[in-house]
């Protein structure tokens, strides 16, 4: 299975101290790589949407409140698109679909 190539080999080819350490940084990466999207979406949104658009006058703790209320709308969405979604490939045609939206109205 293709898909667990990088877990056997680090199981099987490592001792198990690498291992652990191994997909301990694989994990962190990608936990880092999620985190920062979901929070450069949510700040810009909040700037440029909620800000700009909705309530020009709002204070850093109504922003800060608007940012973390967008953060688990993003959050959630993000889930519910990672569940549906059976390929990485519409994953990818979703996205770029929505990027040319935005960026292109």
């Amino acid at each position: 299975n293709y898909k667990l190539a990088v877990p056997l080999c680090l199981n099987y080819l490592c001792p198990p101290v690498i291992t652990f350490i191994g997909l301990g940084a694989v994990s962190a990466a990608v936990m880092s790589s999620t985190d920062s999207s979901v929070l450069g979406v949510s700040c810009m949104f909040t700037r440029n949407v909620f800000q700009r658009v909705f309530y020009p006058k709002a204070t850093d703790k109504q922003m800060m409140w608007a940012l973390r209320g967008t953060i688990v709308v993003n959050t959630t969405i993000a889930m519910v698109i990672a569940i549906t979604v059976k390929s990485v490939y519409g994953l990818y045609l979703i996205c770029s679909d929505l990027v040319f939206v935005l960026l292109f109205p």
